[in-house]
């Protein structure tokens, strides 16, 4: 999935993603993030359209 901007106005959102726990940069917490979990890959991305969740892919 690439991003891109759309035309669109600010909407609320939804990701769908894989929330993973890295204990290999505890050292960095505070410093250059804020916890060790992380999140990713991103799979999905809805905005909220007419009562409902789209897909932003979908969206013209």
């Amino acid at each position: 999935m690439t991003l891109v901007s759309t035309r669109h106005s600010a909407r609320n959102s939804h990701c769908t993603s894989t929330v993973m726990l890295d204990p290999d940069h505890a050292n960095m917490v505070r410093s250059a993030r804020g916890t060790i979990w992380e999140i990713h890959p991103i799979t999905k991305i809805e905005v909220w359209k007419s009562d409902a969740w789209a897909d932003l892919e979908t969206l013209p």
